[in-house]
């Protein structure tokens, strides 16, 4: 399958202290189970289906989350000092042909270290 150019917007909310940031607003390339961006802070990759996301980021600090809805998840961060493995859990999980949402929690050891929801959504033209 061929990628698609679409306007998108991602917010993601600090579930934490509650407050929302917009991650990016413009192009993406997508195609069914697949979306990525590049912008500031590097390349963004997002595979998902009815069961699992994993989303990877690529630039000064590389990141590769995965997310599952039955089971528990894992997550590395790769920087200049070093390598971090964290746990995740998702919270809600809804996925729509024109929109996802995903609410998930990250933890080192048993504390929460991030607790963050992002949605994306297409723009109708």
């Amino acid at each position: 399958m061929e990628h698609t150019k679409v306007s998108c917007r991602f917010l993601q909310t600090d579930c934490i202290d509650n407050t929302q940031t917009v991650l990016y607003e413009g192009e993406v390339f997508s195609k069914l189970g697949y979306l990525t961006y590049t912008n500031e802070l590097g390349k963004q990759e997002f595979f998902f289906d009815e069961n699992s996301m994993i989303i990877l980021r690529d630039g000064e600090v590389k990141t590769e989350v995965n997310l599952y809805k039955e089971k528990q998840g894992n997550a590395r961060v790769i920087s200049e000092y070093g390598e971090l493995h964290f746990t995740t859990k998702i919270e809600e999980y809804d996925l729509k042909s024109d929109s996802w949402c995903i609410e998930y929690k990250i933890f080192s050891e048993d504390a929460i270290t991030i607790h963050t929801r992002i949605e994306y959504c297409i723009f109708k033209n």
